[in-house]
């Protein structure tokens, strides 16, 4: 499992040319297909490398264990919701309510394989809870700041209890939309927004009251 490497025999190399971080990047894709699919245990390097399309020599070249290979897979994620939720943050000033709605629901439906690969590593750790805790807070600090530039109002506690409501509220969106037909997903969809979007308006009402 990750967490019982040490960091001396896990860690991956840092490629110096564009090319390299471009191929470091297919077989990370590759990695979080893979993990997403059948978790830690059961994938192997010779899978992932022929899913990126790549010599085993080459992933081994820059990742010289699997453990190596799902740190980096975690660290992507981390990235990438840090990025959406601060992309968030810099729009939030000029969200209504609504587009605040949807862009939780996208960021939620986004980064499908790379959420299901990162739940998968983290179950897979034997320090998941604590793990699974600090993703959390990581989420809704992040939602409680763009909450925050959006309504100034809010109080620091009163953004953090919104983001807890919030994230909890759209933890099973993923869940619902793989098991609702396509015809049923829009409709279903649409009332989460609504929702969302009718709490977000009474709690910034109230905040400016």
């Amino acid at each position: 499992m990750p967490s019982q490497k040490s960091s001396a025999t896990s860690a991956a190399r840092e490629p110096q040319r564009h090319r390299g971080r471009l191929r470091v990047a297919a077989l990370i894709d590759a990695a979080a297909a893979v993990f997403a699919e059948k978790g830690f245990d059961a994938a192997t390097m010779t899978e992932i490398a022929a899913r990126g399309a790549t010599a085993i020599g080459s992933l081994y070249q820059f990742f010289p264990n699997k453990e190596a290979l799902a740190d980096a897979v975690l660290a992507r994620y981390g990235e990438l919701l840090d990025a959406a939720l601060g992309e968030i943050e810099t729009r939030a000033k000029g969200l209504s309510p609504t587009g605040i709605a949807d862009a939780l629901c996208d960021l939620m439906l986004g980064f499908q394989t790379e959420r299901a690969a990162a739940i998968a590593l983290l179950d897979a750790r034997i320090d998941a809870p604590l793990n699974r805790a600090r993703l959390r807070e990581r989420m809704r600090r992040g939602i409680a700041g763009f909450l925050r530039a959006a309504a100034p109002a809010l109080s620091p506690p009163e953004a953090w209890n919104m983001a807890v409501a919030l994230l909890q509220t759209l933890k099973g969106v993923q869940a619902w939309a793989s098991e609702l037909n396509e015809e049923g997903q829009p409709a279903a969809l649409a009332e989460l927004r609504k929702m969302i979007s009718l709490y977000v308006l009474h709690k910034f009402a109230g905040a400016e009251a």
